[in-house]
This record gives structure tokens, C-alpha cells and sequence, in this order.
């Protein structure tokens, strides 16, 4: 089975030990398109649409991973997982895809003649989602088989960003959810779930650090799956879902305090939405203090 791979920047661990591991097993990895981090068309589309914090995030983040001193707490967790597999320190998704023989292509967007084309000429079976943007149709029509992804969060209920996080709030266990691509935002017919354990000590960084660890495994679990023909995708109905988008500070607070709760109920395929949030319960906490207090300052 022939594979293909997308990127989101040259500094992925979780892509990059995926990678490692495909190659390791003995798959066929013929390409890597690698939507580089830093490129005017992206800049200026960012800042089109008032999203300088997100270039200054994308910033200190490449700092933080090309500097020496200190490690993220986030990224500790893939560093155990390298060591646990053995697998090579690799600098950067170019340094990897040199080592392992593997074809690299960095380019503006996945949407480009120059990624489309290179595609085209691999014809893989299955195109490996680890980022790099929305897919568009011509590029989803590429594979044999079609796109891997792995979300995130608990599907067909929790589309889109922060997922995991969101779950929480609203009361269901984290984990990552391995499913087809198609033209939607993480609609595509799901292959399974994986549910990720938290410890009531976790924070939101070790939250993420797990699920790019599990985000691994499970990627794996359906290459494999698939590769032996043991799958059978189940089509997601759109009005199941909700698509989420990056989550507020004051939120964010609740779910590390739900975490720390471990009052988490077992994600089920048939999980219904509450009619009001689960945080908004009796008594006037800190909880709902945390989320009152800049509706107040608008009303004032």
C-alpha cells in the first residue's frame, strides 16, 4: 500500500514520529508535502482576517522548539514516546524525510498546482492528514483509497478545534477519532474512536501532549487496518455534530477543573447535547464568575 503525507511546518513531532514509525513497519511512504510555516501568502491572509496573535503564536512557538533551553511541558510527552520506540532524534520534518529516503515537497497550500501535481504523480492509496489546512476536493480525488485523519476529540459530536477540550466542558472523555476526509470539517465516515485516559493533575498542555501521542497510535491503528482490509467506515450524519472553534481563557479553566474532578462520562456514539451547558449548574461559583464577569463589563 502506497502512502502519501501532510505537514504543517517543518517542527511536528507528532507527524515526524509517525512518519518514523510508518517506515519502520515496513510502509510505503512516496511523499511528504510539507505547507511551510513561514510564507507571504499565509502571512497575508492572516492578517486579511485580524489574526496577528495567531502569527505571534506560530512565532514563539518555533522559538520554543529550536531553543535549547527548557522543554514545553507539551513536549515532553512526545520526547517519552520517542525514547519509549527507540526512534531517532530528528531535527525537523527535512531532516527526517532525508534519513528515511522519503520525497519532500514543501509548498504554499495542499490546494496548489505544485502539491496537486505531485500527488498526481505518486497516486497513492491513502494520503496521511498531519496538517497543512483545508483539503479540497481535487486534492481528496487523488487517492485510491482516500484521506486519513486522526481528530482531535470524540466524533460525529465535537467537530472541529480544541475538541478534546470541549468535550470536557461538556462533560464526556477526551480522546481521538480516526475518520476519512471529505470536503466538511471532520465529517468524514469514522473508522473508530480511541478514548484517552487523564489524570487529575493534567493541565491543558499535558491534555495536548497525550492526544498527540494517541494521535499517533491511533493514525497507525488505521494505516494497519486498512492495509489488511479489516475496516468498515461508518458514515457520519451532519446533524450529530457541532464544529467548535478555539476556546476562551475562562473556559479553559473549567475544563483543567473537570479534569481535576474526573467527573468524565464515557464518550457513546449515540451522546446527546445537553439543553444548557453542563457548567452552568446550580450555585454562583468561580466557574460561573469566570464567565459572567466580561458580560458584565459589556452590559456596563
Amino acid at each position: 500500500m502506497k502512502l502519501a503525507m501532510t505537514y504543517d511546518g517543518d517542527y511536528q513531532l507528532h507527524g515526524i514520529a509517525c512518519l518514523s514509525l510508518l517506515k519502520r513497519r515496513g510502509f510505503d511512504v512516496d511523499l511528504c508535502l510539507n505547507v511551510t510555516t513561514v510564507n507571504w501568502r499565509r502571512i497575508a491572509h492572516h492578517l486579511r482576517n485580524g489574526r496577528g496573535t495567531h502569527l505571534v503564536r506560530v512565532a514563539r512557538r518555533l522559538l520554543r522548539q529550536r531553543s535549547a533551553k527548557g522543554v514545553h511541558p507539551g513536549v515532553q510527552w512526545m520526547q517519552t514516546f520517542n525514547r519509549d520506540y527507540d526512534l531517532p532524534s530528528f531535527r525537523d520534518i527535512r531532516h527526517a524525510c532525508r534519513a528515511l529516503d522519503v520525497r519532500r515537497l514543501d509548498v504554499a497550500s495542499l490546494s496548489s498546482d505544485a502539491a496537486v501535481s505531485a500527488l498526481t504523480d505518486v497516486q497513492p492509496d491513502v494520503l496521511i492528514y498531519a496538517g497543512g489546512g483545508i483539503l479540497r476536493r481535487k486534492v481528496l480525488d487523488v487517492p485510491t483509497i482516500g484521506t486519513l485523519n486522526a481528530h482531535g476529540g470524540p466524533l460525529p459530536h465535537f467537530r472541529g478545534m480544541c475538541a478534546s477540550e470541549w468535550a470536557i466542558l461538556h462533560g464526556v472523555e477526551p480522546g481521538v477519532t480516526v475518520h476519512f476526509v471529505d470536503t466538511g470539517i471532520d465529517t468524514g465516515p469514522i473508522l473508530f474512536f480511541q478514548p484517552l485516559s487523564v489524570s487529575p493533575s493534567d493541565t491543558l498542555f499535558d491534555l495536548r501532549g497525550k492526544l498527540n501521542v494517541l494521535w499517533i497510535t491511533a493514525l497507525l491503528k488505521g494505516v494497519e487496518s486498512i492495509h489488511s482490509g479489516d475496516y468498515s467506515p461508518t458514515e457520519q450524519r451532519r446533524r450529530d455534530g457541532r464544529q467548535f472553534f478555539r476556546m476562551e481563557p475562562a473556559l479553559q479553566r473549567i475544563v483543567e477543573q473537570r479534569i481535576a474532578s474526573q467527573r468524565l462520562a464515557p464518550y457513546e456514539e449515540h451522546y446527546e447535547f445537553p439543553s444548557t451547558p453542563l457548567f452552568w449548574d446550580s450555585g454562583r461559583d468561580e466557574r460561573h464568575a469566570a464567565i459572567e464577569r466580561p458580560r458584565r463589563r459589556m452590559s456596563a
